[in-house]
């Protein structure tokens, strides 16, 4: 059996490591000009670090359908890059014609970080916050960046440092 690799200790240029992790915010199955399709998700170790996975090509259109959000997986001979994304330079794990996805029958606990409202400015992670949820609205509609109108839940959460409106959009389910 491979190795495990934490997320913490991912450096660039990494090859036919080994992560596990639960996944998080799967994207759709889109069309790449020179790749075909792709498709990202976030994974997080249990630790609560996480890291951005991409697949694209034969790896995306053979694992797609595989793997769904909240599924604990095991990720075998995944290449390590820094790329750019939402503006930043990052981390990518991405997969490889070799790579392999195992579904864990167990689910990986995940000790939980939090961070503070006020501490948010900037950040372009998955965080997680904790507080006082002071108003939901489900029934509003968003122009995107495709100038399509969209259906969101905008969620305001308060906690002792600062308070905050979460958008929802319409791929998300909200009750």
């Amino acid at each position: 059996m491979a190795t495990l690799t934490p997320i913490k200790d991912l450096q660039p240029q990494l090859n036919n490591v080994t992560i596990e992790g639960v996944i998080q915010n799967k994207s759709a199955l889109s069309p790449m000009k020179r790749k075909g399709d792709w498709y990202f998700f976030y994974l997080q170790d249990g630790k609560g670090e996480s890291i951005r996975v991409a697949a694209f090509g034969e790896p995306a259109t053979d694992t797609f359908q595989k793997i769904t959000n909240g599924d604990t997986v095991r990720l075998t001979k995944m290449n390590i890059q820094e790329n750019v994304y939402n503006s930043q330079r990052r981390l990518q794990a991405v997969m490889s014609k070799g790579s392999e996805v195992i579904i864990a029958t167990k689910a990986l606990q995940i000790q939980t970080k939090y961070t503070n409202i006020k501490d948010l400015s900037g950040k372009e992670d998955i965080v997680n916050v904790r507080g006082l949820v002071l108003n939901v609205r489900a029934d509003t509609r968003m122009i995107s960046s495709t100038n399509a109108i969209k259906d969101v839940c905008i969620v305001s959460i308060k906690d002792e440092t600062g308070s905050i409106d979460v958008t929802f959009w319409d791929h998300l389910q909200f009750a």
